[in-house]
C-alpha cells in the first residue's frame, strides 16, 4: 500500500519494471514453490499482459 505523500514519476516506474524484468525468473520460482506444496493439481499462468509478435 502506498502512502499519500509518496510521489511516483516515470523514472521510478521504469526502475521498478527493470527490477521485475531482471528478477522475473527468481520471482516466478519463489511464487511457484510457495504454491507447489498446497496439493494443487492444476496451475494456471496469466499471460494477458505479455506481448507477442
Amino acid at each position: 500500500m502506498l502512502q499519500d505523500n509518496i510521489s511516483i514519476d516515470d523514472n521510478n516506474l521504469y526502475k521498478a519494471i527493470d527490477y521485475l524484468e531482471d528478477n522475473q525468473n527468481d520471482i516466478e520460482n519463489k511464487l511457484f514453490k510457495k504454491r507447489k506444496d498446497a496439493n494443487c493439481k492444476l496451475y494456471l499462468y496469466d499471460i494477458t499482459s505479455t506481448y507477442f509478435e
